[in-house]
């Protein structure tokens, strides 16, 4: 039985088996590459979907003949558990093919708690964990992402660590690998890339009871050419709902706001925007050939971009059912014709990072924000669209007091008399860690006895219904600094982690039974310095003492260098130039409806895809075949649709219907665009025009059941699911294997 059978073999054994068939809308096959590239998410399917970073460089290497970029994510406990019952290694999702058998293993780390997943990726592989123990044999491991501003955890396990923009360094690395293979003049070349790491290069010291490697000092990687490309092409599309729907647009990258507590903003200077002109186009394009509906404008700090209020004007006349989401927005940023605009859709939630109650401690941070500003913005959304309100703050940060706690409760108070009941607020609460190259790298976790107590204050005030709040878990952030501000003793810590099967439900013992006050207080060291440069050590020390004195610093983009170290000849701020035109929206004849009974077959691997999550994809289908759907009135715009006899996953199909009406024909073309672009085994069969949409009251249902063919008459009381498998079950009189099971079709009255 070869490997893609017995990964079939036990789909329906677990939960969301669609996390791992692949066979996505995009997918790319490429069977005679050169170079093989599995690149994992150290989090589950739907996680890892929503990562920018995979987005990016499986756009990136679409078009490269001699290159395939497959992905591969961490599966669930209960698959982990079937893969190893069956010897099963850790595969991808385009060819199903082990991971150990691929040229290089690439691992993106959003997040320091997720270092144990990802070697846990690696032991899933049957790959040696220790670098040392590994061959020419294995693949060349390869870790990246947002976190390893410290990479010495990692440094026993990879070959390569690339710290800063993937688009500039994993390409690179990637180009010479193909040139030179495996050799000693590849990783002599690679040497010299900013941003990258070889670990084999550096030798390990110990300090004052810390372990770590000292060599040559790297510079962070820096894409230059961010400004002068396009947002990238949506290439894939998933299968399911559960993860993030949305088309993500980098804005630009980079946030001169010079929050004290960020790493991100350091990480991603200097200041630099996407052409708006760019932006609108591509937009225009993925909602004409993807049927994208839902934009999500990313950046660190999306008000700041320049051409904001034009690109959301041009959003707006680009589609009437668009939906357009701000993350990352600042209370001052915001302007009040953008809120005119998005009020009238439906957006139902804003989201503000305040991260302090107190005008004081924010000024000791750097954030920028005051009451002031935010009761202005209230003013502006009270009577607009929006019903839900969502902040967060931190805990823990430098100077705070339980006087600055009460300041949250106070400020809660006030927001919610403003915004009335109407509205529901939603409040996040997480534990400020300290991050190496930021002004705070040094400064201490709150200890355990003044979380409590400052969590219980918050308890005890904020007890208004409209109002919930959501609490951190001490020991996450414990680990987090622990992992972040690491040395190689760290990297023992992580394998023993491994050996436990659920260490995240064991976390407060594990913090227990280790010492790790070195790494949470009285920090002092800094012995990443050794191996890359990220900012200027002068400007992270006079940072720290303007926030012990509450002093701001301004946005350097707006004002004076503050001499952070990063920009250099070669990379400068840069700015949008303005909108040239602005779209004209596509007209649509709105008078007749034309009403459809379509018959579509799922089987393969599409028997694993939910009802619900099925509807979704053949929705989007017909719309990217250039079907206009008719849609509700109202805030939500949702397609007018009826679907019938939804079944169990695993039963494969051949008789699946849904009724719609819609404001143009279909055709033989519009048939023929939506079977090319459809997954394998979903397949349009018939579009029946009707007059009217069929009754459902008594329908019957074709099966073949055990070889032989069954007709169950199931009226509507009894409903479609589960009716259908226990109608089924009953028949037989004994359980019934899903593989047994196949639908052919409904007879409607």
């Amino acid at each position: 039985m070869n490997l893609f059978n017995k990964i079939e073999k036990i789909l329906p054994e677990v939960q969301y088996p669609q996390r791992y068939i692949g066979n996505e809308i995009g997918i790319i096959h490429k069977k005679n590459s050169r170079i093989k590239i599995a690149f994992g998410f150290p989090d589950l399917y739907e996680l890892g979907m929503s990562n920018l970073a995979i987005k990016i460089f499986y756009d990136l290497f679409a078009k490269e003949k001699e290159i395939a970029f497959e992905r591969t994510f961490l599966p669930g406990r209960d698959m982990i558990s079937k893969m190893a019952e069956n010897s099963i290694p850790l595969f991808t999702l385009e060819s199903f093919d082990p991971v150990d058998t691929y040229d290089v293993f690439g691992i993106t780390f959003p997040s320091e708690l997720l270092y144990i997943n990802g070697l846990r990726m690696i032991e899933l592989s049957n790959i040696p964990l220790y670098r040392k123990d590994r061959g020419e044999d294995s693949p060349l491991l390869i870790a990246g992402g947002p976190t390893l501003s410290n990479p010495i955890p990692l440094f026993p396990f990879f070959d390569i660590i690339f710290v800063g923009e993937a688009e500039f360094g994993f390409k690179k690395i990637i180009d010479l690998y193909n040139k030179y293979g495996r050799s000693e003049d590849f990783f002599k070349r690679i040497s010299s890339i900013d941003g990258v790491i070889v670990p084999k290069n550096y030798k390990n010291i110990e300090k004052q009871g810390f372990n770590f490697p000292i060599g040559n000092v790297i510079k962070i990687g820096k894409w230059s050419n961010f400004s002068k490309t396009p947002p990238i092409d949506e290439v894939l599309i998933p299968l399911t709902r559960i993860g993030e729907a949305r088309y993500e647009v980098e804005l630009m990258r980079g946030c001169t706001q010079g929050c004290r507590f960020c790493s991100a903003g350091s990480y991603y200077r200097p200041h630099r925007e996407r052409d708006v002109n760019k932006i609108l186009s591509r937009i225009k394009k993925q909602i004409r050939n993807k049927a994208t509906k839902s934009i999500s404008l990313l950046s660190l700090s999306t008000g700041d971009y320049s051409q904001l209020k034009s690109l959301v004007k041009g959003l707006l006349l680009l589609n009437e059912d668009i939906k357009i989401s701000l993350p990352s927005l600042r209370l001052d940023s915001l302007e009040s014709e953008i809120v005119e605009q998005l009020g009238k859709r439906k957006i139902t939630s804003l989201t503000f990072a305040l991260e302090a109650g107190s005008e004081r401690l924010r000024k000791v941070i750097n954030k920028k924000i005051t009451e002031a500003d935010l009761f202005k913005m209230l003013a502006r959304i009270k009577d607009k669209s929006w019903r839900t309100v969502k902040f967060y703050f931190m805990i823990g940060l430098p100077t705070e007091t339980d006087e600055d706690i009460v300041e949250i409760i106070n400020l809660i108070d006030r927001v919610r008399k403003v915004l009335t009941n109407r509205f529901q607020i939603n409040v996040t609460v997480s534990i400020f860690a300290p991050k190496p190259n930021t002004p705070f790298e040094n400064c201490d976790l709150i200890t355990y006895d003044d979380y409590r107590r400052r969590i219980s204050i918050l308890k005890a005030g904020i007890h208004w219904k409209n109002v919930k709040i959501r609490y951190p878990f001490y020991f996450s952030s414990l680990m987090e600094t622990v992992f972040a501000r690491g040395d190689l003793n760290i990297s023992k810590l992580l394998v023993d982690l491994l050996n436990k099967d659920n260490w995240y439900s064991e976390i407060a013992d594990i913090a227990g039974q280790n010492n790790f006050e070195r790494y949470l207080r009285n920090f002092k060291m800094d012995y990443w310095c050794g191996i890359i440069n990220i900012t200027n050590k002068e400007f992270l020390k006079i940072e720290y003492e303007k926030a012990l004195s509450g002093d701001e610093t301004e946005d350097c983009f707006m004002g004076k260098c503050t001499n952070c170290g990063i920009c250099n000849k070669a990379l400068q701020p840069q700015k949008s130039i303005p909108l040239k035109t602005l779209p004209i929206r596509k007209q649509i004849d709105r008078k007749t409806t034309y009403r459809y009974l379509i018959r579509f077959k799922k089987i393969g691997l599409m028997r694993f895809i939910s009802h619900n999550d099925l509807l979704y994809i053949v929705v989007r289908l017909l719309e990217m075949s250039g079907l206009e759907i008719i849609r509700k009135k109202g805030f939500a715009r949702n397609e007018k649709l009826t679907s019938y006899g939804a079944i169990p996953i695993g039963i494969e199909s051949m008789g699946e219907y849904i009724y719609l009406e819609l404001h143009n024909r279909f055709s033989k073309g519009r048939m023929e665009r939506f079977n090319v672009i459809s997954p394998n085994g979903l397949d349009l069969i018939e579009a029946k025009n009707v007059q009217a949409k069929p009754i459902s009251k008594a329908v019957k249902y074709q099966y073949i059941v055990n070889g032989k063919k069954k007709i169950i008459e199931i009226n509507k009381k009894d409903g479609n699911f589960p009716s259908i498998k226990k109608t089924l079950l009953a028949l037989e009189n004994k359980e019934i294997s899903i593989s047994k099971i196949k639908k052919l079709d409904i007879l409607f009255e």
